[in-house]
């Protein structure tokens, strides 16, 4: 059983990522943390992050913010 139901994830990231969080970006993220609160906050830190060093190719549509979370959720010990 999750830790934290989805729409407290999205609170969360909303909170710490700002207005741009989609729906796809807050199940995704939700998905691979399984909920739990502790994962959700060790993967923010890495998505700001690597959206800091992918900046011009996320704004060229080179990389996309779900390969993000994809890899930040790489690094994450669940």
């Amino acid at each position: 059983m999750p830790e934290l139901t989805r729409v407290e994830t999205e609170a969360i990231l909303r909170h710490a990522l700002g207005a741009e969080v989609t729906d796809e970006m807050v199940e995704q993220i939700h998905q691979v943390t399984g909920g739990n609160f502790r994962s959700v906050d060790m993967i923010i830190p890495r998505i700001l992050e690597l959206e800091q060093r992918n900046r011009q190719q996320l704004a060229h549509g080179a990389v996309k913010m779900n390969e993000i979370i994809k890899v930040a959720a790489a690094r994450l010990m669940i």
